[in-house]
Parts: C-alpha cells; sequence; structure tokens
C-alpha cells in the first residue's frame, strides 16, 4: 500500500508546482530539492531553506535531497539610514 501513497504525493507536488500560483512571480527557488522518485516519473521539489527540512520532506516516501543548481542567493540590502558603499557617490566636478 506504500505505493499509490507514494503516487498520490508526487501528483500533488506536481499540481502545486503547476498551478499553484497564477503569478510567475511567485515561483520560489529556494537552496534545497527533495527529490522524489516514483514508478515511472521523478520529481523535484525546490522549497527547502535546509537540508533537515528537505530531508523531512523524503522521510518515509524515498528519495533523496540535492542542492538547487537555480538558487541564487539575494542580494543584502542596505539598512535604512546607513551610508552608500564607498565608490558609489556620485562624483563631484571641480571647484569654481
Amino acid at each position: 500500500m506504500r505505493r499509490p501513497a507514494v503516487g498520490v504525493l508526487q501528483a500533488l507536488a506536481l499540481g502545486l508546482a503547476l498551478f499553484g500560483s497564477s503569478s510567475a512571480s511567485a515561483v520560489v527557488e529556494r537552496r534545497w530539492c527533495a527529490v522524489i522518485r516514483g514508478h515511472e516519473t521523478t520529481s523535484e521539489i525546490c522549497t527547502f531553506d535546509t537540508l533537515e527540512q528537505c530531508r523531512e520532506e523524503v522521510l518515509g516516501v524515498g528519495g533523496w535531497c540535492k542542492l538547487n543548481s537555480y538558487f541564487k542567493e539575494p542580494e543584502a540590502q542596505p539598512a535604512r539610514g546607513s551610508p552608500p558603499p564607498q565608490g558609489s557617490r556620485p562624483k563631484r566636478g571641480p571647484a569654481h
């Protein structure tokens, strides 16, 4: 009875990935992907910030975790009121 449960989980994951959001900007790419292999298909779910979160997902259904090759580290935003990084200030012209 284990096989049908894996198939249902894969179908749900695929459905959420394809139809879960109507906005392309809502796609979330996280650092870790759960790779779940079913009878005829393999699914990748890349919504995990930590390896531990990913391992919890694959526990019991079979599968493994891997780093997401599409993940990009978010750029750090400067704190409000902090001076701009050195070299980013506009250059002043010669004094007259």
